[in-house]
């Protein structure tokens, strides 16, 4: 991969996950905090795949392996909550 495109990748990484913890931050909704916070888990891990990619270290990828599925189960497990919480309405 060419360096100076690997750079704004991990660049552009860095920038999105800024963004979304501020909309995590500003936003009163749990359901989009829970969107905000998973779609973050899935840039991060994106961003570890392309590190694994520019420092041929295949230790990256288990950890961006990891940190997709704790994320996807953290979502699962917010949507469920909610779930049961508006059936109580």
């Amino acid at each position: 991969m060419h360096e100076a495109v690997a750079i704004a990748a991990l660049t552009w990484h860095v920038v999105l996950v800024g963004a979304l913890l501020y909309r995590t931050a500003t936003t009163r909704s749990r359901v989009r905090r829970a969107l905000c916070v998973d779609t973050a888990a899935l840039v991060i891990t994106g961003f570890l795949s392309i590190l694994a990619v520019v420092r041929f270290e295949s230790a990256y990828l288990d950890v961006a392996l990891t940190m997709a599925l704790l994320g996807f189960a953290g979502t699962v497990a917010v949507g469920r909550f909610v779930d049961q919480e508006r059936g109580k309405r």
